[in-house]
């Protein structure tokens, strides 16, 4: 049962402070992530998928009545970010490429919609429309084994994906690393 209402034209709803500070994380650690993986002037690309398990909208309004971006927005955002970074920091004199494809799955269609107007609202249409940001409705679980399948495709020798999950709806340990293993189990 989705826990906000996502209803285009209305505002967004409520992010309580304690998800607001995991979003904050999330921009964090993926700049951190990024500049890390470009170490080398050389490098031209990176190319990797991330999977946001439960997206949600894609905005909110915070405590302080602010619109502050859901996790797909913080994702598409420091990805930006850490490209002018690298470009800058390096001084290169071909900019780095951070090619990542951006898979959302949520049990809720409003909430997907909702995205849909954020991203096209944002400049992410042309992504959306060449599948480089998939919008996927229904349980994690239930398409956890496509998503591992679709970043090892994309990615054969590097591996690169990462997941973006809350921990207390989910258990998804065994596929990732282990193709083999069962899928993903449903969490009660």
């Amino acid at each position: 049962m989705p826990r906000y209402d996502w209803v285009w034209g209305n505002p967004p709803p409520l992010l309580k402070r304690h998800s607001e500070v995991k979003h904050a994380l999330l921009r964090n650690y993926l700049l951190e992530y990024f500049l890390t993986l470009v170490s080398l002037p050389q490098q031209d690309k990176i190319q990797l998928t991330i999977v946001d398990g439960f997206c949600g909208g894609g905005l909110y309004l915070n405590e302080a009545n602010r619109e502050v971006p859901g996790s797909p927005i913080v994702i598409l955002d420091a990805i930006r970010e850490a490209e002018a970074l690298v470009n800058l920091r390096q001084e290169r004199r071909k900019p780095i490429m951070i090619d990542v494809e951006l898979i959302c799955i949520d049990e809720c269609s409003y909430a997907l919609d909702y995205l849909r107007h954020v991203l096209e609202e944002r400049g992410h249409g042309e992504a959306l429309t060449k599948n480089k940001i998939q919008l996927i409705k229904g349980e994690f679980a239930d398409h956890c084994e496509a998503a591992v399948q679709r970043a090892h495709d994309r990615s054969p020798r590097s591996g690169r994906a990462l997941f973006v999950l809350r921990v207390c709806r989910i258990l998804c340990k065994r596929t990732i690393h282990r193709r083999r293993e069962p899928a993903c189990p449903q969490t009660q």
